[in-house]
């Protein structure tokens, strides 16, 4: 079992039952992963309210790269591959549906069965396409950093049972994935030799997989619920497992994150960073205010990798000044 905590020092300690998870490290010690859960919580938030916010093409797709960047540093990329596919896949099609929906726009291009395709819808589609994959490329790293020990650790408290929902809802989208696959793997070991082929067959052998996996996934929510309904979660306030001490390093971290992200919050409502496609095209270029906000949008963006850059310096010194 691999324990994640802040940044304390120590080999850790467990007091009462509880582990202190500020005093755990494990194999997997990278400095933005161990800061507070709040913290890495708040700077999420941030990001996916930075996504709405500016719509300027530089800073979506400055936003998207270091979601994707997120992504393959905490998921890697086999474990990232499926979710960049169906993004990909998602996003394509916005990009092309926006075109032949909607009409409006000063600058046409062509005509599609009786219908203009203009400049601003598909520019409109590809705002679209950039936003809806960094969202889901966002949500990688967002579940890899905020486990259900720390998502449970930070609203168990104030709202239990909205909590535990939350959390099952989104563990059950990999494990849906996952017992598919497994009944899959068992329904083609099983399959009968009677030669049924074809789409009927196919539907057949869908419909039959989706009913045991649903049946499957009812069967264990019954007996969640009775466990827990045995335990009275949500009836009375519950001690967690993992303690997560609120440090001064994580206190620097979320001065960086607070402090950056209001320079772009107030810049975002006073219309800094804001592109118009309808009803015309806005030409290309930014002010110098523009571009001094877009360095501070990519230094909230690189801060994850700024900690685990100064992380990995201090080993490298810390192991030079053993060898020496």
């Amino acid at each position: 079992m691999e324990i994640y905590g802040g940044s304390g020092k120590g080999s850790g300690g467990v007091h009462g039952g509880r582990i202190d998870g500020s005093r755990v490290r494990s194999a997997l010690d990278r400095r933005f992963f161990m800061v507070h859960p709040a913290v890495v919580f708040l700077y999420f938030a941030g990001l996916f309210t930075l996504v709405f916010l500016f719509t300027n093409p530089l800073f979506m797709l400055t936003s998207m790269a270091g979601s994707l960047a997120l992504a393959l540093y905490y998921n890697g990329y086999a474990a990232s591959r499926g979710t960049f596919k169906a993004a990909l896949l998602f996003g394509g099609f916005l990009l092309l549906l926006n075109p032949i929906t909607s009409h409006r726009g000063a600058h046409m291009l062509f005509y599609l069965g009786g219908n203009p395709v203009t400049l601003e819808a598909v520019a409109y589609g590809a705002y679209n396409c950039v936003l809806i994959i960094t969202m889901l490329v966002t949500f990688l790293s967002f579940n890899r950093l905020i486990d259900s020990e720390r998502f449970l650790f930070l609203f168990s408290g104030i709202a239990p049972k909205t909590a535990f929902i939350t959390n099952m809802t989104i563990r059950y989208i990999g494990l849906y994935r996952s017992r598919a696959g497994e009944l899959s793997d068992v329904q083609k070991t099983r399959e009968d030799n009677s030669g049924q082929k074809g789409r009927t067959a196919g539907i057949k052998k869908a419909g039959a997989l989706l009913s045991a996996l649903v049946s499957w996934s009812l069967e264990e929510g019954m007996k969640t619920a009775l466990v827990l309904k045995t335990k009275e979660y949500g009836r009375r306030r519950r001690s967690n497992y993992i303690l997560y001490k609120f440090t001064p390093a994580d206190g620097l971290c979320l001065a960086a994150v607070l402090s950056l992200f209001g320079v772009l919050a107030a810049a975002g409502v006073l219309g800094l960073g804001r592109y118009n496609i309808y009803p015309r095209l806005a030409p290309l270029g930014m002010t110098y205010r523009e571009w001094l906000l877009y360095t501070v949008l990519a230094l909230y963006l690189l801060l994850p990798f700024i900690m685990e850059s100064y992380t990995a310096l201090r080993r490298i010194a810390y192991g030079a000044g053993l060898s020496a």
